[in-house]
C-alpha cells in the first residue's frame, strides 16, 4: 500500500461537508444544525502528523518530501507537522480504513475545521437606568464582583477571527498577538467571520469606566488577540492547536474559545493539557444545535464548557447540552436585538449578538476576576471558584442543561477553595504522582473512572487515546514477575508498566485486549526496583455514536518470586529444584 495511502487512512474522518451557517446573530457553532457524519469536516487532504519526541525536523522533512507531500505548519512543543498529501491520495473519507503511521510518525488524525459559535460610567451599562443593553453582567452579579476584583494583571488570550485592533473600547487593553492564518503580528478581525473575535473580546474585558461603550467582566484583564479563524470563516484543529500553544507560551491566564465542532482530536487535547500545565485556565462554548452531543474543543479534559441562557436566565433553545456541559452564562435568545448580547464590533461600534460564543467570554472574563481576586493558586482551583458558586439553575445538584448552574461572578470571587469543599467529582490517583500504592499481594481494587482524566506528561500507551488514566505504583521487595490484569472492567481499557520518574518514563510492558477488552501484562521486577502501572481507555466518547469508554476498572496484580539458584519453573507453574 502507497505510505501516503496508510497515512490518509490513520487520519480516519466521517465525512467531508461543511459544518453549517448559523442565523446571521447566532454565533458559535456556525450553521444550522446538520445530522452526524455530516458536520465532520477537515482541510483537503491535510493530516496532523505526530512524530517520535527528539526526532530531527530535517528527518521529519526528508520523510515528508520524499513521498510526495509538503509540510504546511509545524508545531514543535506538540511533536507535530501539519502534511498537505499528494492529489492521488484524495480526500479522506467515511470508507478510509483504519490503519497506523510509521516511524518517525506515532499518531495521524484529519485537520478538522471548527466554526465559530458575545458600576462604570460606560454609555451602555446602567444597572438602574433606562438602557438595558447589558443586562448579561446584571445576571452574573458582575457590579458586586467588581468591588472585589476587576482582573488587574490578568491576561485573556481570545482566540477567534482577530480583533479590531483600533477599537476604542479595545485598543487600550490589547497586547501583541498573533495572526496564525496569515502568520503576521496583526491579528486584525476578519473574513466571513468577520466581528465574531471583536464581539467576543468586548464582552470578555473592553476597556471600562472610560465613559463610552460598554464595560466587559473583567475591567483590568488584558486582551491577548489571535486570530485563527480564515476568511473562510473556519479554525483548523492545528490553528487551535498552535494557538493553544502559542498562548500559554505567552504568558496568557486564561484562553477563550468561542467556536468548535464534531470530532476528537489528540492535537487539541494536548494542546489543552499544554496550556492547564503552565497555569492556563481554558473556557470554550457548548455550541448552538439544541443537541445532546460532544463537541469539542469544550468536552476535552480540564476545559470549561459553557452553555447559553436568555434575559430571564432560563437555557437559550439553541444551546447543546449533555453531560460535558459545565455552566451557563448569557448569550442571549437569538430572537428581538434587546434579547441578544450588545458588545463591541468590527469597525469601532458595537452590535447585537447571540450564541454560546457571547455566554464564554462571560466565564472567561469571570475566570480573570478569579485569577486577580488571589484565592485561587492554579487552574483547577480556578474552574472549581467558578463551578462550585453556580447559581443552580436546573435539577438539583449537577445537570446535563445547566451543567452546575447559571455563573455567579459575585459567589466566584470569594469563595476560597483552601476553606470550601469542592462540588467536583474527581478520581483521585488520575495524576502520576498520586498514584495508588499496590502493597500486600494479591491486590485487587475497583474504582469508578468516569471522571478520570489525562494530563501533559502522560506517557504514551501502545495504543489508544491515553484517555481517562488512572496510576499505581509497585516496589519489589523480592526479584520476580509482576501480572496486572484488567478482567472483569466494564469498559475497554489499556495497560502500560513504565520505569523512571514523571515526564520521563520508559515503557517496560504493554497490553490491549488481551482477553476481549480486558489487559494483561507481565514484566520482570527485581528486588528493590519500583514501577509504576498506568491504565488508560482505549479510546473516548465521540459521536456519532457513542462509544462509552469509562466506567468500572477492575485491576488485579499478583507477583511470582524468580526460582532460586538450581530450580526451574515447569510447566505446571511448580518449582523443580535439582539437588546438588
Amino acid at each position: 500500500m502507497n505510505r501516503w495511502n496508510r497515512l490518509a487512512r490513520a487520519g480516519l474522518i466521517a465525512g467531508m461537508l461543511l459544518v453549517s451557517l448559523a442565523p446571521a446573530a447566532l454565533q458559535a457553532a456556525g450553521p444550522p444544525p446538520l445530522d452526524g457524519a455530516s458536520r465532520l469536516q477537515t482541510g483537503p487532504e491535510q493530516v496532523i502528523m505526530r512524530y517520535q519526541p527528539g526526532t530531527p525536523y530535517a528527518d521529519i522533512e526528508n520523510e515528508v518530501r520524499g513521498r510526495g507531500g509538503s509540510i504546511l505548519q509545524h508545531i514543535p512543543q506538540l511533536n507535530a507537522v501539519v502534511v498537505q498529501l499528494p492529489v492521488e491520495v484524495g480526500p479522506l473519507s467515511a470508507q478510509s480504513a483504519a490503519g497506523a503511521p510509521e516511524a518517525p510518525f506515532v499518531h495521524a488524525e484529519p485537520n478538522r475545521l471548527r466554526y465559530p459559535t458575545i458600576d462604570p460610567n460606560d454609555t451602555y451599562y446602567a444597572p438602574t437606568g433606562t438602557d438595558p443593553r447589558q443586562w448579561g453582567l446584571e445576571r452574573i452579579h458582575a457590579s458586586a464582583a467588581w468591588d472585589v476584583a476587576k482582573g488587574t494583571g490578568v491576561v485573556i488570550a481570545v482566540l477567534d477571527s482577530g480583533v479590531d485592533l483600533d477599537h476604542p473600547d479595545l485598543a487600550p487593553h490589547l497586547l501583541q498577538g498573533y495572526d496564525l492564518v496569515s502568520r503576521d503580528n496583526q491579528p486584525q478581525d476578519s473574513g466571513l467571520s468577520r466581528g465574531h473575535g471583536t464581539h467576543v473580546a468586548g464582552i470578555a474585558n473592553a476597556v471600562t469606566d472610560n465613559g463610552t461603550g460598554i464595560a466587559g467582566v473583567a475591567w483590568d484583564a488584558r486582551t491577548l488577540p489571535l486570530r485563527i479563524v480564515d476568511l473562510q470563516g473556519a479554525a483548523t484543529s492545528a490553528n487551535i492547536a498552535a494557538g493553544i500553544v502559542w498562548a500559554a507560551d505567552h504568558d496568557a491566564d486564561v484562553i477563550n474559545l468561542s467556536l468548535g465542532g464534531l470530532g476528537w482530536q489528540m492535537i487539541e487535547r494536548d494542546a489543552v493539557n499544554y496550556a492547564v500545565a503552565r497555569g492556563v485556565v481554558v473556557v470554550a462554548s457548548a455550541g448552538n444545535d439544541a443537541q445532546a452531543f460532544n463537541y469539542y474543543p469544550a468536552s476535552y479534559d480540564h476545559v470549561i464548557s459553557v452553555a447559553s441562557t436568555t434575559m430571564s436566565d432560563a437555557i437559550a433553545s439553541y444551546s447543546n447540552y449533555g453531560e460535558y456541559v459545565d455552566v451557563a452564562a448569557p448569550g442571549g435568545a437569538n430572537g428581538l436585538p434587546a434579547t441578544n448580547i450588545w458588545s463591541t464590533f468590527d469597525g469601532g461600534g458595537y452590535d447585537y449578538k447571540a450564541g454560546t460564543s457571547m455566554a464564554t467570554p462571560h466565564v472567561a472574563g469571570v475566570a480573570a476576576l478569579v485569577w486577580s481576586a488571589g484565592h485561587a493558586t492554579t487552574p483547577q482551583q480556578v474552574v472549581e471558584a467558578i463551578l462550585c458558586s453556580a447559581w443552580d439553575g436546573g435539577a438539583p445538584g449537577y445537570d446535563t442543561v445547566y451543567g452546575y448552574g447559571l455563573l455567579q461572578a459575585d459567589a466566584a470571587v470569594t469563595y476560597d477553595p483552601a476553606l470550601a469543599s469542592s462540588c467536583l467529582p474527581s478520581v483521585p490517583h488520575d495524576d502520576f504522582d498520586a498514584a495508588r500504592v499496590i502493597g500486600a499481594l494479591p491486590y485487587a481494587d475497583t474504582v469508578d473512572t468516569s471522571y478520570a482524566t489525562s494530563w501533559e506528561d502522560d506517557p504514551a500507551f501502545c495504543e489508544g487515546t491515553g484517555s481517562r488514566t488512572v496510576w499505581y505504583r509497585f516496589t519489589a521487595t523480592e526479584s520476580g514477575v509482576l501480572t496486572v490484569s484488567t478482567e472483569g472492567s466494564t469498559y475497554d481499557t489499556v495497560v502500560g508498566v513504565y520505569e523512571g520518574s514523571r515526564g520521563k518514563l520508559a515503557q517496560r510492558a504493554c497490553n490491549n485486549d488481551y482477553t476481549g477488552t480486558a489487559s494483561l501484562v507481565r514484566t520482570n521486577v527485581f528486588k528493590g526496583e519500583t514501577v509504576v502501572i498506568a491504565v488508560s481507555s482505549y479510546g473516548h466518547e465521540d459521536t456519532p455514536p457513542y462509544t462509552v469508554y469509562r466506567g468500572t476498572l477492575a485491576l488485579s496484580a499478583t507477583f511470582e518470586l524468580f526460582p532460586p539458584p538450581g530450580c526451574r519453573i515447569n510447566e505446571t507453574g511448580a518449582v523443580i529444584c535439582t539437588a546438588e
